[in-house]
């Protein structure tokens, strides 16, 4: 009897044991969100071994410097803009350069680097409102929300210059433009 009885307890247990089926079914939720800060964007520039292109000025090629040069900024595709969230008011700064002396900016001779060219940045197309280095440059017009031109026109004269023929060659300089909001 006590046989039978284990049998049976044996029996019992595992048909117990199977496995338990069910049907049903979960809900939940998921939130979606996206935060836009306010912010500024440059447009038209570029990125070049993680460093932000925004632009050349390019004065050009010339045989001497007897004759006034006029440059403006622009980037990859067209001129260099700022846009900027509606009601903030960004400041923009440009540093000496990298070849400037006693707060004159210049473009180095990159063959010759004894050989360099005086030149000024200006703020408006009439060149009157010059660029100090690292001086905020009027940009109140980026507070709109709307994409504006960066103001970046460049001039060389005759008269600050070292020699009016200068060694043949390219002449480079790298500004430093910060737009901080």
């Amino acid at each position: 009897m006590l046989k039978k009885l284990l049998v049976a307890s044996f029996v019992v247990a595992a048909f117990s044991q199977s496995p338990v089926q069910a049907a049903g079914t979960l809900v939940g939720q998921v939130g979606v969100q996206m935060v836009i800060g306010a912010g500024c964007t440059i447009i038209n520039g570029s990125v070049a071994g993680g460093i932000n292109q925004w632009g050349t000025l390019d004065f050009g090629t010339y045989a001497d410097l007897t004759n006034v040069v006029d440059a403006q900024a622009v980037g990859t595709s067209g001129n260099i803009q700022i846009q900027c969230s509606t009601g903030l008011t960004p400041v923009l700064q440009v540093n000496a350069g990298l070849h400037a002396s006693g707060g004159q900016r210049y473009m180095q001779n990159s063959t010759t680097t004894s050989s360099t060219i005086a030149y000024n940045l200006y703020s408006d197309a009439a060149r009157s409102a010059l660029i100090q280095a690292n001086t905020p440059v009027d940009i109140s017009s980026v507070s709109t929300g709307t994409a504006v031109n960066i103001p970046l026109y460049g001039r060389v004269v005759p008269t600050g210059q070292a020699t009016p023929t200068p060694a043949a060659g390219t002449y480079i300089d790298t500004l430093l433009v910060t737009l901080a909001w």
